[in-house]
């Protein structure tokens, strides 16, 4: 595992020193007994829809999902650049409703907001360094094939934008009653989850008359941009001070893949005979388990019906909250994917609207709400 910055954890150390000393332990009883009280994201979520087939929440709830019985929450995502429309300017009007909404119907909000490939186009402009991508994505985003940017995760100038607008989220919503949990985001690239290109010119086919291309050869264009698992592990440990500063009393979720990082070492070798690094998701998680203890949640987006589940979250299952995320609407076949979250200690679903309001899956939601507590 890389190394954190000796900053991260001195505070830690001096804590038990003191504590060996016999001094200072009413601190660290505060302490723990802050972290136990931070309210934890268990239960059933509905997935918010996209706005016209894009990443972000549309800017109402159905009132079905809000009248549903087996509903404790609401996940909603939203990109950077629809809120920081320009810097320092920011729109939150669509989150507020949202909350003022799940609020009034007793339900719980958990919110996203990714940077990946919806960075606002002035954090380049502003002297970010970019690195290119191919859209490969059907049924969302911008055209197949077409060429798209996400921020280099370690450069200083994305941090630092980064790092301001979470401080501005913070400052927002950190004490609203009704945001039980915030996705731990900065490092993405076209999904929530935390993930960047990966793979080596992939055939992407066409649609609606767009002819087939090919992406770009990730792993080697990561290497000339200066990647090494250090950078962009020590970049994800200093977003999650960010989130830590911005929301003292709020459960963090992230959203992790177990292929999402290129093949290359800490001293940016490539690695032999491996198409992707799973030592940064291990090593996140094993961070965010130790550092963060019950305000860290983490989850994976690919729960289907193939009984298959990820065995790092089911690792960490009895120290984090861990859960997954439905990889598309399942109809009536959802029963056999909850049955399966629940076989590894899951905490929590993500679900789509259609399969929550199903009527055929009614009796497994309510023993996934009695389950999942």
């Amino acid at each position: 595992m890389t190394k954190r910055p000796c900053g991260r954890d001195s505070g830690l150390r001096m804590k038990l020193i003191l504590l060996c000393a016999g001094v200072v332990l009413p601190l660290l009883t505060a302490s723990l007994s802050r972290a136990q009280a931070i309210p934890q994201m268990t239960g059933i979520f509905s997935i918010n829809p996209g706005a016209s087939a894009s990443l972000s929440s549309t800017s109402t709830i159905s009132p079905s999902i809000l009248a549903a019985p087996y509903v404790k929450g609401i996940l909603v995502r939203f990109g950077w650049s629809d809120i920081e429309t320009a810097e320092g300017v920011y729109d939150w009007s669509v989150i507020d409703g949202l909350l003022s909404q799940a609020a009034a119907s007793g339900k719980q909000i958990t919110l996203g907001v990714m940077a990946g490939y919806m960075t606002p186009s002035w954090v380049y402009a502003d002297g970010a360094q970019p690195f290119n991508f191919v859209w490969d994505a059907p049924t969302f985003g911008p055209p197949l094939c077409s060429v798209q940017s996400i921020p280099i995760p370690w450069d200083p100038i994305f941090l630092e934008k980064w790092q301001f607008f979470v401080q501005a989220m913070g400052a927002r919503y950190s004490a609203n009653p009704t945001l039980v949990s915030v996705m731990l985001y900065g490092v993405n690239f076209r999904s929530v989850e935390t993930s960047l290109p990966v793979s080596i010119k992939q055939r992407i086919p066409g649609s609606r008359g767009t002819r087939a291309c090919k992406g770009y050869d990730y792993p080697s264009l990561w290497q000339s941009a200066g990647y090494t698992r250090t950078k962009v592990e020590n970049a994800l440990f200093a977003m999650e001070g960010y989130y830590q500063s911005a929301f003292p009393n709020t459960q963090f979720l992230a959203a992790l893949n177990p292929g999402g990082f290129p093949p290359i070492d800490e001293n940016g070798n490539l690695l032999r005979r491996q198409a992707v690094d799973f030592e940064v998701p291990r090593d996140l998680m094993s961070d965010g388990a130790s550092t963060l203890g019950e305000q860290f949640a983490a989850g994976n987006g690919a729960l289907s019906t193939n009984g298959l589940t990820w065995p790092l979250l089911t690792e960490y299952a009895t120290a984090v909250d861990t859960g997954y995320q439905t990889l598309s609407p399942l109809g009536a076949r959802l029963p056999k994917a909850i049955k399966t979250a629940h076989s590894v200690g899951s905490r929590w679903l993500q679900l789509y609207p259609s399969d929550i309001l199903l009527r055929a899956n009614q009796s497994a939601l309510a023993t996934a709400f009695d389950e999942l507590q």
